[in-house]
């Protein structure tokens, strides 16, 4: 599996565990679908915005399952 590919099944696992608590990232997922996970991440972080999932999952105490936090893991570096 190409380090996008493990990329996206982290971002995608992450989801999973939003849904079981209740938060729905839809954009999120729909640029997933559309775009890919090097897509997304460039386009929202290259937003500069703070995106309301980052702040939702930061709100309720779960940073590590944002992108920020996944694209910084040292798997990804070279991404």
């Amino acid at each position: 599996m190409s380090p996008e590919d493990q990329f996206a099944a982290k971002l995608r696992a992450s989801i999973k565990v939003c849904h079981e608590f209740g938060y729905h990232p839809t954009r999120s997922t729909q640029m997933l679908d559309s775009v890919g996970a090097r897509a997304t991440a460039a386009k929202l972080v290259a937003n500069g915005d703070m995106q309301t999932g980052f702040k939702e999952l930061v709100g309720r105490g779960r940073p590590e399952l944002t992108m920020e936090s996944i694209m910084f893991q040292p798997e990804f570096a070279g991404l």
